[in-house]
């Protein structure tokens, strides 16, 4: 099954976006303004530490029509509304560094495995897989000890003096405190802060409310326990999972608004109030189940996604190695930082997508159900009718229903009616209609007849 799809399905819709920042990608209008605004305050410090600036592309913007088809005081969709995108790419040279090239940063975790971030126009967009578990070791100084980041340059000139055993093309991992003695014609902070500000893009371009990223840095970096940020892998998924069922829908960010907030973002307000006031701890107050039952859910997400094949869905997707392998990192880490909370996001989507599959492949299986009739053909057939609903219609301004029949085979006959016609759910009419199309419904996997021009025959 090819999951390059869904994956970046999953990448764009919780904020992990794909490692070279520079290919397009889209976000909604309260996105790019958030983004804009965040990338303006990046470049005064890039200017401050005399780096290049970071520019943020605009390629195209698009608007699209929405309509909710609520019934308001001058009928349905008066509250229709448009919705702009914005398909935009990140521009932006690293430092320049006399030999070398900036690749990226390596994130060390506490369950040994490392997350990797790529600069926007580093020529490696995926480093060797030794970098996944590399340790903190400094190929400048030779010392390995516990460090939450090191990065990773390309020698690009020839270093015999530093370098015996390194030569053209070949990477090197440097600590932070060995950037300055290793590359006096550049501030340490400038290469330090140029990483910060590519992570903290690539957390911002969701279309966020002002977080916490800066204090989150500045803590990891200064503060005695540089693992403090961490918390336990199944405890945010079990809240990630707990905000899934009460909402019965998963939010992305860029499927957000003002009503209905993002699921990782509602996930981490219930798990930080301690005042437990927020409207999860409130329905789950109501109905202590519901924490039990997000809990079964949880466990089965975090065994799945500890015994699911990352590495072999990034063989069979190379251009999607790098996400796959964080997330194969995240799934196997007994705790990570808040800032990657959008990898247990897509875990669970990617666990929902399987189980719809496979409920989709088990159903498609048993069923009996076959086409009725020709294409063009005018079919007879008595309908129990199972399911009707009526939608806006954007082109004539009035409605459209959908009528759901089962006819006496178990075959399922679907119309799409124009005009206003009165019937009810659980009643069985004698029906004709021509035989517009024949497709496998979306929805349940089966065969299903679609008709027009139907209309109720006389017994």
């Amino acid at each position: 099954m090819n999951l390059a799809p869904l994956a970046k399905s999953i990448l764009l819709e919780n904020d992990i976006k794909v490692e070279d920042l520079s290919k397009e990608f889209v976000l909604t209008e309260r996105s790019y303004e958030f983004l804009k605004h965040k990338i303006a305050k990046l470049n005064q410090k890039a200017a401050k530490w005399h780096v290049p600036p970071i520019e943020l592309k605009v390629n195209r913007v698009e608007e699209k029509d929405y309509g909710n088809g609520i019934g308001f005081i001058f009928g349905p969709d008066t509250a229709a509304f448009k919705k702009r995108y914005y398909y935009v790419s990140i521009i932006g040279e690293p430092p320049k560094v006399e030999g070398y090239t900036f690749i990226g940063k390596v994130q060390h975790t506490p369950g040994g495995e490392n997350l990797l971030n790529i600069a926007p126009s580093s020529p490696i967009k995926n480093l060797p897989e030794i970098y996944r578990t590399a340790k903190g070791k400094c190929d400048v100084c030779q010392q390995d000890r516990e460090r939450f980041n090191t990065f990773v340059l390309r020698v690009d000139k020839e270093d015999p003096e530093r370098f015996t055993d390194k030569k053209v093309g070949d990477l090197i991992q440097v600590g932070s405190a060995c950037l300055k003695r290793f590359l006096p014609g550049i501030s340490v902070d400038a290469l330090v802060g140029y990483a910060s500000m590519i992570e903290m893009i690539r957390n911002s371009s969701g279309g966020d409310d002002e977080n916490d990223v800066d204090e989150y840095e500045e803590y990891e970096r200064s503060g005695p326990n540089a693992f403090k940020g961490h918390f336990n892998t199944e405890t945010l998924m079990a809240y990630i999972s707990l905000v899934y069922n009460i909402r019965g829908k998963y939010i992305s960010k860029s499927k957000s608004d003002f009503e209905n907030s993002p699921t990782t973002e509602e996930a981490l307000a219930a798990l930080f109030d301690r005042k437990q006031q927020t409207h999860i701890h409130q329905m789950v107050a109501k109905n202590p189940n519901l924490a039990k039952q997000a809990k079964e859910l949880s466990v089965k997400v975090v065994h799945w996604m500890k015994n699911h094949d990352f590495n072999e869905d990034a063989k069979k997707n190379p251009e999607m190695a790098n996400y796959f392998g964080n997330l194969n990192v995240v799934a196997h880490a007994p705790s990570i930082s808040i800032k990657n909370v959008g990898y247990l996001g897509g875990a669970l989507q990617s666990y929902l997508y399987y189980e719809r599959m496979k409920e989709r492949t088990q159903t498609a299986g048993s069923t009996t159900k076959k086409y009725v009739g020709k294409i063009g053909e005018r079919i007879n057939f008595n309908g129990l009718l199972k399911f009707q609903k009526s939608f806006p219609n954007q082109f004539s301004g009035g409605t459209v229903t959908l009528f759901k029949f089962e006819d006496l085979d178990g075959n399922n006959i679907h119309w799409w009616a124009n005009s206003k016609i009165d019937l009810a759910i659980g009643q069985r009419y004698s029906m004709s209609g021509i035989v517009k199309k024949q497709e496998v419904d979306k929805w349940n996997n089966q065969p299903t007849t679609i008709v027009k021009n139907a209309r109720l025959e006389k017994n």
